[in-house]
């Protein structure tokens, strides 16, 4: 993974020379911290991330993002690194391909696929959805990983926020089981730019089998609380992680 996490460190590094200050659409720094407490699951997972996006010309753009994921159920932290090609449909909406790296401290697991982002003051919105590749020893059985996020302003400064992430493991019968987190918050942002925002979520999993659909009665609850600071365009960066870590709630 070191050469994705020099690349994407590249990125961000030439977006905060004085030479490319005209080429940053925007760049965002955030940290949120995660918080399950019930029966099924009990932990504190938090994330620190950072991303930048360069515009290449009027019509295309490239953008880089680094995480880094700790649980105080885990000893290693995990890390993702995040690269975006993108075709600007506006200064404030994108269509993209992307590719991603998470790294739990014992494996890698890589991933690529398509993505949507838009940004502007009223409002974010993304999606995506990609396949992954080295989460599951078993070459029978595929993973794919998408996430969908809204949010709209309903108030001056304040925002409603809708997002869903999972990752899907599916094999050659369409028998599959879906691990995944569904949350709602809301946003404040400051006239000056930063902004804080809590979320209450689940993390749940729900099976096909032979047709027949299963969903978990033990769905572990969190709360969660995080700022951002941005720069550039409202949002920052239109595009985020593609995580694994964030579809099961980091």
């Amino acid at each position: 993974m070191s050469h994705k996490i020099f690349s994407a460190a590249v990125i961000l590094a030439v977006a905060a020379t004085p030479s490319f200050s005209q080429s940053l659409n925007g760049a965002t720094i955030s940290g949120n911290v995660n918080v399950f407490d019930d029966d099924s699951y009990d932990a504190t997972n938090s994330a620190l991330k950072a991303g930048a996006e360069l515009g290449l010309s009027r019509d295309f753009a490239i953008s880089g993002n680094l995480a880094v994921y700790n649980s105080d159920e885990i000893d290693e932290a995990g890390t993702n690194v995040t690269l975006h090609g993108l075709y600007m449909i506006s200064p404030t909406t994108a269509l993209g391909v992307y590719v991603a790296s998470d790294d739990d401290g014992g494996a890698n697991y890589e991933h690529f696929g398509v993505e949507a982002g838009f940004g502007s003051p009223q409002g974010r919105f993304e999606f995506y959805y990609g396949a992954v590749d080295g989460l599951s020893d078993s070459s029978s059985i595929d993973t794919s990983i998408a996430g969908i996020s809204f949010e709209f302003e309903v108030a001056r400064n304040f925002a409603l926020m809708l997002n869903s992430q999972a990752v899907t493991f599916s094999d050659d019968f369409n028998d599959s089981v879906t691990l995944g987190t569904t949350a709602i918050g809301g946003r404040y942002t400051f006239d000056n730019g930063p902004s804080i925002y809590a979320e209450i979520g689940q993390l749940g999993a729900t099976a096909s089998i032979d047709g027949d659909l299963f969903v978990s009665e033990n769905d572990s609850n969190f709360f969660a609380i995080g700022a951002e600071m941005t720069f550039g365009r409202s949002s920052g960066t239109l595009m985020s992680n593609r995580s694994v870590f964030e579809a099961i709630g980091y």
